[in-house]
């Protein structure tokens, strides 16, 4: 998904949009927003990319700090536009700011210390949905592209089995990087409380800003407007929020399923409520 669908809003994003192979040795990205998967990051990150301080980086998800770590740095920072940003420091004074959008960094237990061992002082964004409707979100996905074939109940009945094999098959290596794992996560990905813990144990809590995704389908200019403050960026009004990535499909979850998703994923997110402090509209 290229975020520039609509005309680039300043010069310095026009000339990179225009020379992405010009970028040079590359930079590491300012901020990253951090997930969750099916949590309509595509359709915030799209958004977010229109700012005019912002650089579109050459691919929105490297996931380099979760399962491509075995990359070279090097082929990292090559995802941001070093010579751009240098460009425009230097005519006009002004930082340029560019981010990783990898949503699967929240889930991976290895991505928090990745990231603090290169990035210690990067901002952190992530995005949360109502874990069950994310679930089905999720498998809707993996059922359109041919990456799961059971029944949905089937699939959650299944789960607990699918990630216990993909860690035994991985052999000592990282089960988190295998497709099953990434693939029918459904329920797993859903525990958002113990994920977000995992990174404010190398992250101060100061660094991650975490927005409900319904908040920011229903208000966007003024969840935007955090991230600005959050992000430390100047004020922009003319934000134009398009919805990306949607998966085109008709059918809803029955209510047994529902309630069966609602009841599992209660506990959990009277924890989250604790640990936020504060409780949203997600058992109504």
């Amino acid at each position: 998904m290229d975020a520039f669908k609509q005309p680039p809003k300043s010069l310095p994003q026009k000339i990179w949009y225009r020379f992405k192979w010009l970028s040079g040795i590359g930079v590491y990205p300012d901020f990253m927003i951090i997930g969750g998967q099916k949590c309509g990051t595509t359709t915030f990150f799209a958004s977010l990319m229109q700012h005019p301080d912002i650089l579109h980086p050459r691919k929105k998800e490297p996931n380099y700090f979760s399962y491509r770590y075995d990359r070279s740095a090097a082929w990292y920072r090559a995802h941001y536009p070093a010579w751009t940003a240098k460009l425009w420091r230097r005519a006009t004074g002004r930082a340029f700011h560019t981010c990783d959008a990898s949503t699967y960094y929240l889930f991976h237990p290895q991505a928090p210390e990745r990231v603090h061992e290169r990035l210690p002082g990067i901002k952190l964004i992530a995005l949360l949905r109502e874990p069950g409707a994310r679930a089905f979100s999720h498998y809707k996905h993996m059922h359109r592209i041919g990456a799961e074939d059971l029944p949905f109940e089937a699939a959650l009945d299944a789960e607990e089995e699918r990630l216990a094999k993909a860690k035994a098959d991985a052999s000592g290596g990282d089960p988190y990087c295998s497709a099953a794992y990434r693939s029918h996560s459904y329920m797993a990905r859903g525990v958002y409380v113990d994920q977000l813990a995992a990174w404010t144990r190398h992250f101060p809590r100061r660094q991650l800003l975490i927005l409900q995704a319904e908040a920011y389908l229903r208000t966007p200019d003024a969840v935007m407007k955090r991230v600005l403050e959050f992000l430390e960026l100047r004020n922009w009004e003319d934000f134009e929020h398009k919805p990306e990535n949607v998966g085109g499909y008709s059918e809803s979850m029955d209510a047994k399923t529902t309630e069966r998703l609602r009841a599992y994923f209660r506990p959990h997110n009277e924890r989250l409520w604790e640990w936020l402090g504060e409780r949203w509209d997600w058992q109504g």
